[in-house]
């Protein structure tokens, strides 16, 4: 019976790590992904984006990330009520808190890659 208990724990142990994987990204930031509704961003050890984080995409200049702090049905999300953050990678800067309107404009004006776009991503 001790050893099934044993075996029980060890293997429910491992699962739930296994599901949890940190992403380096430039600057010192890191991606925590717990899954879709429970990822962090965070640099020195401090959050920067507390369990809302969706996404994130980077190039030389830019990383950028989404969240979304209004989700009421999870399997819901509506693009135009997610937030973004732009960290400029060689200011080391980090953008307030942007719309979806901000961010297609900021995108624009910026001339950023469309690949980086998170607006559209599917998730």
């Amino acid at each position: 019976m001790k050893k099934i208990i044993l075996i029980l724990n060890f293997t429910i142990f491992v699962s739930c790590n296994l599901s949890d994987r940190r992403i380096d990204l430039p600057n010192e930031y890191y991606f925590e992904r717990e899954g879709l509704y429970g990822n962090t961003v965070l640099r020195d050890h401090k959050f920067i984006i507390d369990h809302a984080a969706l996404d994130y995409s980077y190039d030389e200049r830019y990383l950028m990330f989404v969240y979304d702090t209004v989700r009421i049905i999870p399997e819901k999300i509506i693009t135009t009520k997610l937030f973004f953050l732009v960290v400029d990678i060689k200011k080391d800067t980090i953008s307030q808190r942007m719309n979806y309107i901000q961010y297609k404009e900021f995108m624009k004006k910026n001339g950023v890659d469309k690949k980086l776009d998170l607006s559209f991503r599917n998730f």
